[in-house]
């Protein structure tokens, strides 16, 4: 039943206890078989205001974060900030895993009614269970409803949401919610199919309405229709403001504009809760159920120096080879910077404090802007006065982060202060892609400044990527694990990261050890073994064909404490053989009168060249194909209109075409009307007094190509 005009606005909600809502005489009496004819009405329209007995708050936690959300502070107060640092898990695998197989012999039902809620395919419950201290969903948008044959028992397999106040990575906006979705790399089935949870129908609380749409935050946010409320008046008082707040996420509707996807490599790191890489991203036009996806395969973006193909309508690609501009933050001595120039990349801006940094940049990349000073001058010059890039990277100072920084040093603050400035960066450069690569400590040790960045990053608008990367994967003769990010604005197809290219598996060059590098100096070349001296004490010699280098120190290779020399022991390793050994080529010019300290500092800062020429390549190689009109801003395949029509089922699209694509199932690969059935839903024209209780339509997408 709807309540409307004053009736309604008399109603006030009470508040009900758990063992209250739980009451034997509300079980579920009922339920309904899938080959049965469904006679009642699509949706059931009630006000969430009248039937006030099945009402219970649960006020949101923030334990999570130590962000402060400005509309509503007094709650983010007094929290512990090293709680931000946990991972968002769904609940436990294992206990997850296990019910998913319970149920997998289950019968589907067209719906059922527990305690008064309609339950079927596409409505939104929330779930008791969860009242933030753990870290489980609040909400399910529910894919099926499932019975046992045997016992009778009702459960539901969903997609798991989660509120984004209390979870650091998000601003934090009241009745926000984000898809919160696992996936394991040797499952092929697709990220949702993958993130499909299962859980009991007696932790259902309530049905709630749930826009989802790919449009920016204020769009259907419940704020903008609260706007002239006197509660939203910053003088209010505490207790008022609290109430309201209640009110909003018991009653309001739930807006879901963001998704993260956890990926595991194996099911066996999934159980373990060994992450391989996160991805967090807005939702394109074609998940959300509310926009019409009518431009999903026609979204272009055409790189601002690919020649004009308006001119050539036969045809579908720019003409030549696309020449994308690239600048680079902390650039040092132009390690990301060479990598780019090898991948294609037009090397236009690159900014660093220290003068002798600049120098050797400047000697080995002439053709390029060289700003000698620091981020926060280079933040605040005049608009027009930086040329706008495609790229820019950051690497800020890894110091601080180390996982070897165990003493405090007098610039850590500085260190700190340098990847604050994120944020205003992007908001200034707004590069179409952005790169970060910083030392793994950043997230294994200081989550909560971790959280902050990502924070900064969703907030400039862009989505992103990330994950830890052991370099000797990628030709350095290191083990070095780094911290990589990859961000896209948001319309821009994110990079998937690149497949390792040396290993022990079968197809990949084997690994990069020191002799691999070192042996590639030629003996007579500059700054070589003129300028070192033998040990007067020779250290303990080492097979150089099975050895990785440590990481480079002002002090030269360290290992176990102590550096580490040449292999034969008799000598410490020059400044060629450094630069080799992290990844540069041995041609590498290097500046005159400057010192050996000097020179193994700009080494050990540097970007490795041959690791991160991977990583860029494939910023390159999506840039191209996203503004040719291969692929989407979702990274999926485009067909021709030759393609379209020729193309039948089964028909595989030519090799070059699939060759920029990622190995990961499109999304969704198997989503149609047999397998997940949501189109069913109703769509009404909602009244300003009713609550409707399941999204009005969900367009499925069958995005097949085999």
């Amino acid at each position: 039943m709807a309540m409307r005009g004053e009736d309604q606005a008399a109603k006030t909600c009470q508040v009900a206890s758990p063992e209250q809502y739980h009451s034997p005489t509300r079980e579920a009496t009922r339920y309904e078989q899938v080959d049965e004819v469904d006679d009642s009405p699509p949706h059931e329209v009630i006000s969430l205001l009248e039937d006030t007995d099945n009402e219970i708050y649960q006020p949101a936690k923030t334990h999570l974060s130590n962000f402060i959300d400005l509309s509503f502070a007094e709650d983010c107060e007094g929290k512990d900030p090293k709680q931000a640092s946990r991972p968002v898990d769904v609940e436990s695998n294992q206990e997850q895993s296990h019910r998913r197989h319970r149920m997998e012999s289950w019968s589907e039902l067209t719906s059922f009614v527990y305690c008064d809620n309609r339950l079927r395919r596409g409505a939104t419950v929330e779930l008791t269970r969860s009242d933030g201290l753990d870290e489980r969903p609040q909400f399910l948008l529910i894919a099926r409803v499932l019975r046992d044959p045997d016992s009778e028992e009702v459960g539901l397999s969903g997609w798991p949401l989660r509120r984004k106040i209390g979870i650091s990575y998000f601003p934090q906006r009241i009745n926000e919610v984000f898809l919160d979705i696992q996936t394991v790399n040797a499952d092929r089935r697709s990220y949702y199919e993958q993130g499909l949870i299962h859980v009991p129908v007696d932790e259902v609380f309530r049905l709630r309405y749930l826009h989802v749409t790919h449009e920016g935050w204020p769009k259907f946010s419940c704020i903008t229709r609260q706007a002239s409320d006197p509660c939203c008046r910053l003088s209010m008082k505490d207790e008022r403001r609290r109430e309201w707040r209640q009110q909003i996420e018991s009653v309001e509707d739930l807006v879901c504009r963001s998704v993260i996807i956890r990926r595991y490599a194996t099911p066996a790191d999934q159980r373990k809760n060994r992450m391989e890489e996160t991805e967090l991203r807005n939702l394109f036009e074609g998940e959300s159920p509310l926009t019409p996806p009518s431009q999903w395969n026609l979204k272009r973006h055409l790189g601002r120096d690919s020649k004009d193909v308006k001119s050539h309508p036969q045809l579908n690609v720019p003409l030549g080879r696309p020449m994308y501009t690239y600048g680079s933050t902390f650039a040092g001595m132009g390690g990301d910077s060479e990598a780019a120039r090898r991948v294609g990349f037009r090397i236009k801006a690159a900014v660093d404090k220290w003068l002798k940094a600049c120098i050797a940049f400047e000697l080995n990349h002439p053709e390029t802007n060289m700003y000698n000073i620091d981020v926060y001058q280079f933040g605040n010059l005049e608009d027009g006065a930086i040329e706008q890039m495609d790229v820019w990277h950051f690497s800020p100072p890894c110091n601080f982060f180390s996982p070897c920084h165990t003493v405090e040093g007098k610039n850590d603050g500085s260190y700190i202060a340098a990847l604050y400035c994120v944020e205003s960066l992007l908001r200034k450069l707004k590069p179409r892609l952005f790169t970060l690569e910083q030392t793994s400590g950043l997230l294994t040790h200081h989550g909560v400044i971790f959280a902050s960045l990502v924070n900064m990053i969703v907030s400039a608008g862009y989505n992103l990527r990330w994950t830890i990367a052991r370099f000797h994967h990628y030709g350095l003769p290191s083990t070095r694990p780094r911290l990589i990010i990859f961000a896209a604005r948001i319309g821009e197809p994110l990079p998937e990261f690149p497949k390792p290219t040396h290993g022990p598996e079968p197809g990949l060059k084997p690994f990069n050890h020191i002799w691999d590098a070192v042996s590639r100096v030629p003996p007579d070349a500059d700054d070589h073994l003129d300028t070192v001296t033998n040990y007067a004490h020779p250290k303990m010699p080492y097979d150089p064909r099975t050895t990785f280098s440590p990481c480079i120190t002002t002090s030269g290779p360290q290992k176990g404490g102590e550096t580490m020399g040449y292999f034969t022991g008799e000598r410490p390793f020059t400044i060629r053989e450094l630069l080799v050994l992290n990844g540069f080529e041995h041609t590498y010019r290097i500046p005159e009168g400057m010192s050996r300290t000097d020179m193994m500092t700009m080494i050990g800062n540097a970007v490795p060249p041959i690791a991160w020429e991977a990583f860029i390549g494939q910023v390159y190689t999506t840039m191209k194909s996203f503004d040719s009109g291969v692929i989407n801003e979702a990274g999926l395949l485009v067909l021709t209109p030759c393609e379209t029509a020729s193309s039948a089922p089964g028909d595989h699209f030519s090799e070059s075409r699939r060759t920029i694509l990622s190995t990961r199932p499109a999304f969704p690969p198997t989503w149609n009307a047999e397998t997940i059935n949501l189109t069913d839903d109703v769509e009404e024209d909602r009244r300003e007094d009713e609550v409707v209780l399941a999204p009005r339509k969900v367009i499925i997408i069958d995005l097949t190509d085999d």
